[in-house]
């Protein structure tokens, strides 16, 4: 949902009724999370990412009645503060009328919406690498790990790629594109990145670079580690510089 500072945005969420019961819902609105294992949750209180948007909604029609069989659209209304920047964040769940259901963060997004609410125009992506690291497994596969923190107030889609060389030699032994497990990091929040590398190569010392991009204006981060292969794949670990 995106607007102007100052304006208000409408859209709705469509439920459906896969019964053959009559069912009222309860609409109600709150936090979300996406963690860093790529789980999203509705947490009891404020994330971490403290880019908050429940204050920003309004529930339009918070009680629904399905029909058997039936469908709905459940309005919902976002009014953005004149001094709001970049990007917030909170979810639409239902309840039942006639039941009790399971109010944990896990269960209440199964039967939920994410809402990302924008104040166009404003806001900036930024983000840092906090850790990289190279594993050799016990059957010689290398695990190139990134870990990573989104710094704006805009959510990011990284894109990473990785450069294996071996040590002392600019020769490129294998580029890779990592395959990136969400479509998107909420501004505030942080990631993991994990590719195997099981290409059979002489034992030795190589390095990883990772080139990693969040947005086309903006430089990418790029950092490195070494790791050795050793001729049993005993496990040798690297981790990148600070």
């Amino acid at each position: 949902m995106a607007s102007r500072p100052g304006g208000r945005r409408t859209e709705a969420v469509e439920v459906v009724n896969l019964t053959e019961d009559e069912i009222t819902l309860i609409a109600r609105t709150g936090e979300w999370l996406r963690t860093s294992s790529n789980t999203d949750l509705i947490p009891d209180s404020v994330p971490a990412h403290k880019r908050s948007g429940l204050n920003f909604l309004t529930l339009r029609q918070p009680e629904v009645v399905l029909p058997p069989n039936g469908r709905r659209r459940v309005p919902l209304l976002a009014s953005i503060p004149s001094n709001a920047t970049g990007e917030v964040y909170a979810a639409l769940y239902f309840d039942r009328r006639d039941r009790e259901l399971d109010q944990t963060p896990e269960a209440r997004i199964r039967r939920g919406a994410t809402v990302r609410i924008q104040a166009e125009g404003t806001g900036r992506r930024s983000a840092e690498l906090t850790a990289f690291e190279a594993n050799r497994d016990t059957k010689g596969a290398t695990i190139l790990t990134v870990q990573y923190r989104n710094t704006g107030d805009l959510s990011l889609t990284p894109e990473a790629v990785f450069i294996i060389r071996k040590e002392g030699s600019n020769e490129t032994v294998e580029s890779i594109r990592a395959k990136i497990p969400v479509s998107y990091v909420q501004a505030g929040g942080e990631g993991v990145l994990t590719q195997e590398w099981a290409k059979v190569v002489d034992p030795g010392k190589y390095t990883a670079e990772l080139t990693f991009r969040f947005d086309p204006k903006t430089p990418p981060l790029v950092k490195r580690t070494d790791f050795v292969v050793s001729a049993s794949y005993a496990g040798e670990t690297g981790k990148g510089p600070n």
